[in-house]
């Protein structure tokens, strides 16, 4: 489940894996720590 969600993160399958929080989990994982405007994602 925590693959599938987007939590483990790496680059490549050979790069060591650091956490990942998706934008979906936010709020349920750090409450009010961010505002209801929407989220800008620069790529």
């Amino acid at each position: 489940m925590l693959v599938r969600e987007g939590f483990p993160v790496s680059d490549t399958p050979k790069w060591p894996v650091r956490i990942g929080f998706p934008l979906d989990y936010r709020e349920p994982l750090f409450p009010n720590l961010f505002s209801d405007a929407p989220v800008k994602i620069n790529v």
